[in-house]
């Protein structure tokens, strides 16, 4: 049985495909034809570097969750007196149009649309300064009445008023050395000191 030929003996010449996808229009971030030719082969594009970013950019929306929001750095639109700077803006998922979006930045401003590159230095100060409360707001698991003075304050007496009554139990158990720092005063003549003791460990995990 003889070998097979190798690829030089037959003159191949190996095609890596286009350097932006593996070769399907359709999932070609440069590809913006909607209705590309069959069989929706891409014809390959320059390797710029706005190209690359373009690329890079899709790619890493890829892993992104269309549920939630993040925070992406911009760039203002190029208009008479507009400073020059980088700002912070809420990147987010728009299902009318199936494509992430940016909008104004968190100062207030017009932007140009679509994220800067990762990693880019923000310069402006207000958009800084509104920083750590919007990664708290987009932050997994947020709470809208984390923010909400009414709901803090009732959480708060709630606390209070836990730790009032197991201070008392307290000091009603420590007259009572012998039973070992337990009470009957609950139901049925159980420790109440335990059921409080619950009662707060249950409300320390549901409002923490």
């Amino acid at each position: 049985m003889t070998d097979r030929p190798t690829v030089e003996d037959l003159d191949a010449v190996l095609d890596d495909g286009p350097w932006c996808c593996t070769g399907n229009a359709e999932d070609c971030a440069l590809c913006t034809d909607p209705n590309p030719n069959y069989p929706w082969i891409c014809p390959g594009h320059p390797r710029t570097a706005a190209n690359e970013r373009i690329v890079g950019e899709a790619a890493q929306d890829v892993a992104l969750d269309p549920s939630r929001r993040y925070l992406r750095p911009v760039a203002p639109l190029p208009l008479p007196g507009v400073e020059d700077v980088t700002h912070w803006s809420v990147y987010q998922w728009l299902p009318m149009f199936e494509a992430w979006a940016t909008g104004m930045s968190l100062c207030g401003a017009s932007m140009r649309q679509g994220p800067l590159p990762e990693g880019t230095t923000v310069t402006c100060a207000a958009c800084e300064a509104y920083r750590p409360e919007y990664e708290r707001m987009l932050a997994p698991g947020y709470r809208p009445e984390d923010d909400d003075p009414v709901a803090l304050r009732k959480r708060a007496e709630a606390a209070e008023e836990l730790l009032k009554q197991y201070v008392d139990l307290a000091a009603v158990t420590h007259k009572y050395p012998i039973t070992g720092g337990h009470d009957c005063l609950g139901e049925n003549h159980s420790c109440a000191g335990c059921a409080l003791a619950k009662q707060a460990q249950e409300h320390l995990e549901r409002d923490r």
